[in-house]
């Protein structure tokens, strides 16, 4: 799962280079802050700091920190007047401690790189050309003569929707070992003819075996033998750990499921949709379905959102580094265009335009990649139209 913090380091890291000498000039603090207001500032170098001078907290992992822009030169052992909470930036809560480092005028401080990474998630990616979205999983509950179900925030189209039927076939009686037989948490049942993965059930219990339950879904978590087996509460989930052996009788049952696949034109997503229709601003409208008793999966296509960073497949972890990275060196570039110096010099002015626009080309070949693989994989569905549908 990756998060905001993540993605500024990352892009830290292309922005500045690895070594010290590529990155901005560190400082630390003298003297402690006294809470949030506190704009008596003693750093460590004094001779380093000037009027206008921009600090930026640096906190190492990710977060932004507060920016301050000293409002005179440093001067010798005694206090700057400082100006808080500069560039967007949020005051630091509580004290600062003595120590703490901070930049000197980066040229692109933590706040604005994660400006520029929620910018490109909420705009360039889902933006022609080559326009992205990733595959979500969902289930909703059928409801009888109830036709309209809320989209989750993201999603703006449908691919495919399908409900399950579980059919029972027998294993038989089983009994459970807490600690004995050289295995803990060990069921026994002659000939279970089961394996590692399986979906299972108790249709009946006895008495002990705490931790499991008649009616419940479990999952083959082991298969030491022929006549035994362990048990995990989820799919590829850790082994349930029971308490006390089984007395009475426990039934056991493997389920096997026979997926049933609805027809295109039994769905229509709605986005946008009115408000009293849905709070999230996309609908689905199911026309039918198989069973009100069986839970409906589906498919959606959800567009990328700065607020749901950690839900982002790897593909689009990976690009949003290089689109913000186009951002950001192609507004470097444009303030350096206004700095006297450089426009008075001939040599290289461009290439941080190049630079950006290489950043931008690596970004749309990604983009371009990773959309065509989401088409090759699961094409859009093909249905008569009733009414507006927005696709990808």
């Amino acid at each position: 799962m990756t998060t905001l913090a993540d993605l500024t380091l990352d892009v830290y890291d292309m922005l500045h280079g690895v070594a010290q000498v590529q990155r901005p000039v560190e400082d630390t603090l003298s003297t402690a802050t006294a809470d949030a207001a506190d704009v008596e500032w003693r750093m460590s170098t004094p001779a380093l700091w000037r009027r206008g001078d921009y600090a930026e907290h640096w906190k190492g992992t990710g977060t932004a920190g507060e920016v301050v822009l000293m409002t005179e030169d440093h001067p010798a052992a005694a206090d700057v007047t400082v100006r808080r909470s500069q560039l967007r930036s949020t005051a630091d809560t509580g004290v600062l401690a003595i120590g703490q480092v901070f930049l000197k005028n980066p040229p692109v401080p933590a706040v604005m790189i994660q400006r520029a990474i929620n910018e490109t998630v909420d705009n360039d990616l889902y933006a022609n050309p080559f326009r992205v979205w990733y595959h979500a999983q969902r289930t909703l509950s059928p409801v009888a003569g109830k036709h309209y179900y809320e989209l989750n925030a993201y999603d703006f189209d449908v691919d495919d929707m399908w409900q399950l039927d579980l059919a029972d076939t027998a294993v038989g009686a089983a009994t459970f070992d807490e600690t004995g037989g050289g295995t803990d948490d060990l069921w026994t049942s002659a000939g279970h003819g089961l394996a590692v993965g399986d979906h299972v059930r108790f249709t009946a219990v006895g008495t002990g075996a705490a931790g499991y339950a008649v009616d419940t879904d479990y999952w083959v978590y082991s298969v030491p033998s022929v006549n035994t087996f362990t048990l995990s509460a989820t799919r590829g989930g850790l082994k349930v750990e029971g308490t006390g052996d089984s007395a009475g009788t426990w039934t056991l049952v493997k389920q096997l499921p026979s997926l049933h696949e609805f027809d295109v034109q039994w769905w229509r997503p709605i986005v946008p949709a009115a408000t009293n229709m849905s709070s999230t601003g996309g609908a689905l409208y199911l026309r039918q379905w198989f069973d009100d008793d069986h839970t409906v999966y589906y498919t959606a296509r959800a567009r990328p959102d700065s607020a749901a960073i950690a839900s982002l497949p790897a593909d689009i972890i990976d690009m949003v580094p290089w689109g913000a990275m186009a951002r950001l060196v192609g507004s470097i570039a444009y303030r350096d265009r206004q700095d006297p110096r450089r426009r008075s010099e001939r040599d290289k002015a461009d290439q941080p335009f190049i630079d950006a626009g290489f950043f931008q080309n690596r970004f749309l070949e990604m983009k371009r990649a990773y959309r065509n693989r989401l088409l090759l994989e699961k094409p859009p569905q093909r249905r008569a139209q009733v009414g507006h549908r927005i696709g990808g």
